[in-house]
């Protein structure tokens, strides 16, 4: 059997990543389940103490998975931006947000250019709440991808979520009838029902 390369691994973690989100059965290679190459790894013993982990105990286990491969992708090419982006979101999955928050600015270190990172670096940021490097984030995505319908909800989120000296309750509605224009199911449920037009 050959070798994998960097690509198959970064690939392998994306399927366990499509797994955990989907819960479908996905496949590597014909006849090739992905549980059968990577051993699961059980969630967390505490889970009794959190009900949500609980509910979510086999998605953890797919989202160790595809951490394992792409920790393996980045061993065999460590310059491999978008591992690194996927790497942090699965931290970001299994609660672990100061992992995800390096994987995600190792990333933009490797590339620059990409929105989403931005965007997912700037979602770790607000769950640790760091506000201020949050809406850096956000605005950082928005100027690379001007229709970031999310970046926008999210941008919303933190001026309208939290307090002084971030609580702006103009720029975060702002924000959010911006996400509404462009689609975003979230924002327009939120601001028809706070009785405001989009």
């Amino acid at each position: 059997m050959p070798q994998k390369s960097a690509t198959d691994y970064y690939n392998l973690g994306i399927g366990y990543i499509d797994t955990a989100e989907t819960d479908k059965t996905i496949y590597d290679a014909p006849g090739e389940a992905l549980q059968d190459l990577i051993p699961l790894e059980l969630p967390p013993k505490n889970l009794d103490e959190n009900p949500e982990l609980e509910k979510h105990a086999l998605s953890w286990g797919y989202f160790i998975r595809a951490i394992e491969c792409f920790e393996k992708a980045i061993e065999l090419n460590p310059d491999y931006a978008d591992a690194y982006h996927s790497l942090g979101y699965a931290h970001h999955k299994t609660i672990d947000f100061t992992k995800a928050i390096d994987c995600f600015e190792k990333a933009i270190e490797l590339n620059p250019d990409n929105p989403r990172t931005y965007y997912r670096l700037g979602n770790s940021y607000v769950v640790r709440r760091h506000c201020p490097k949050a809406i850096e984030c956000f605005q950082k995505a928005i100027e690379l991808h001007p229709d970031f319908a999310k970046a926008y909800n999210n941008l919303g989120y933190v001026y309208l979520g939290f307090e002084s000296p971030w609580y702006d309750s103009d720029l975060g509605i702002e924000c959010y009838k911006k996400a509404a224009k462009l689609g975003y199911k979230g924002a327009q449920i939120w601001l028809e029902k706070n009785g405001y037009d989009w």
